[in-house]
């Protein structure tokens, strides 16, 4: 073989060599660029769940202080209506008292 057609099947090699290291990148960067915006859409629907669970939760904790103070107003009411209406204190009966002199 002339060294003028080795060195041209090198040079083939080496260029058909690279060329499929190229492809092989370019088909490994669209997959990365795929695996990417897939991991991208997963963390932000994981993200809006735990938004919407932590909204619930806050919803739940001020609807129970809202019982609380309810609760808690209503029996301070009947508490101070107890309190402050007027009761009928009838003196003690004298009937069973015995007397010393």
């Amino acid at each position: 073989m002339s060294p003028h057609l080795v060195r041209h099947l090198c040079d083939s090699d080496v260029s058909c060599q690279a060329e499929r290291q190229r492809r092989f990148l370019e088909k490994e960067s669209a997959g990365l660029k795929h695996r990417l915006t897939s991991n991208r859409a997963d963390v932000e629907r994981q993200e809006r769940v735990r938004l919407r669970e932590n909204s619930n939760l806050l919803y739940e904790c001020n609807d129970l202080r809202r019982q609380v103070l309810t609760t808690l107003l209503c029996t301070h009411t009947y508490l101070l209506e107890f309190v402050l209406q007027p009761h009928s204190v009838s003196p003690p009966s004298t009937n069973n008292v015995v007397l010393y002199r």
